[in-house]
């Protein structure tokens, strides 16, 4: 997942940079290339976070805003 992150930060800097010319000069088939392939990304950030929430154990333990909470599924 760290490596898709970083993967994504140096897309989205390279879609700045570009940003960052004239606007005649800008190549907007391979800035639409770029966003697509941030958005792929992203998509798959996404599915591998959902991955890793289901492969937690069913017992373990978390915190939100402060209070623990469980995530035992009473039968």
């Amino acid at each position: 997942m760290e490596k898709l992150k970083c993967i994504k930060h140096k897309l989205i800097d390279a879609v700045y940079d570009e940003l960052s010319k004239d606007i005649h000069c800008i190549n907007t088939t391979e800035l639409g290339e770029v966003i697509d392939m941030i958005k792929d990304i992203s998509k798959a950030m996404y599915y591998c976070s959902i991955v890793e929430e289901k492969e937690e154990p069913k017992d373990k333990e978390k915190h939100m805003d402060g209070k623990m909470i469980t995530t035992d599924v009473v039968k």
